[in-house]
């Protein structure tokens, strides 16, 4: 639907540049909106924008449609609920085959997902990538098509600036939890398991870091985190209202010295919606040499190690 920052967003752009680096033509579709992710899409890769306005729009399907004639493209891969645009295409299009990536969020309670809709359309699909073996396993059960694979979500190495910023607390006393305020992520059992851990060590700090929505499930996270008097060891408000990137990353790496342009420019074009922090994945490296390494290749996001 969209190229905002999110897994199943960051997958499709992944696995488009992949396909490119492999020698494998390929081009990434959004329907509603683009998005910040659209900076990290290889020049190579063809990219179309649909606009789609509503579930049955006549105009966007007919974009899509035509595009696929026009260059020839045999197999959709349809990430999460844009199977259904698929579908669609595939009743004016029968050549056309789908595969449909799946990506859901709450793979740790699958007896609420409905199956009815997704096993009348799976007889569509050519196969189905599950992104964990519980989603696997309940598409080979609830659904009708033979051909279903676990894929991981894989990530690129990347890169950072002359700058450096830290997180609070002490070296080898952190955790960092990665995730946006989401009821799926449960970071109530994570803060749980935390605030046992500060009974015996109060040196240690938790940095929730992603978007908070300031909704219902945001208030009940800050809520158990001042009735537990953690307030001086779960830091949330570090990077309050923005997307946050965490980017590891080695000065050995080639990938992570070749992208470093494109998170330059996602640093300089969005500083009120983005907090883009490099953390060195290498030991043994001082801050003469990382300053050094960051002038050399002109990083201007800030940088921890």
């Amino acid at each position: 639907d969209s190229l905002n920052p999110g897994g199943a967003e960051m997958m499709a752009v992944n696995i488009a540049n992949e396909l490119f680096s492999f020698g494998i033509k390929s081009h990434l579709c959004v329907t509603r909106s683009e998005g910040a992710l659209k900076e990290k899409i290889n020049n190579s890769v063809n990219f179309l924008f649909l606009n789609k306005k509503f579930t049955f729009d006549i105009l966007a399907i007919v974009k899509l449609k035509n595009y696929i004639n026009n260059n020839n493209i045999s197999l959709i891969h349809a990430h999460s609920s844009s199977f259904f645009l698929g579908i669609l295409v595939k009743t004016v299009s029968p050549r056309v085959e789908i595969i449909w990536h799946d990506h859901y969020g709450r793979s740790e309670d699958l007896s609420n997902r409905p199956p009815s809709i997704l096993r009348f359309f799976s007889t569509k699909f050519k196969a189905i990538i599950s992104v964990n073996n519980k989603l696997e396993e309940w598409a080979l059960k609830k659904l009708n098509c033979n051909k279903v694979e676990y894929f991981p979500n894989f990530s690129e190495i990347n890169n950072y600036s002359v700058k450096e910023t830290f997180l609070k607390g002490e070296d080898e006393r952190r955790i960092c939890c990665l995730a946006n305020f989401r009821p799926q992520k449960d970071h109530l059992t994570l803060l749980k398991a935390f605030n046992e851990l500060v009974k015996v060590n109060k040196k240690w700090t938790l940095h929730l870091v992603g978007i908070d929505f300031e909704d219902s499930y945001s208030k009940s996270i800050k809520l158990f985190i001042k009735n537990n008097n953690l307030e001086n060891n779960v830091l949330t408000s570090e990077f309050k209202n923005k997307v946050v990137v965490l980017n590891f990353w080695a000065t050995w790496c080639p990938p992570c010295i070749e992208e470093m342009p494109t998170l330059n420019k996602l640093h300089e074009k969005y500083p009120n919606k983005f907090a883009l922090i490099g953390v060195l994945f290498e030991k043994n490296k001082n801050k003469d040499e990382l300053a050094a390494f960051m002038k050399k290749h002109k990083m201007k996001f800030p940088v921890t190690i």
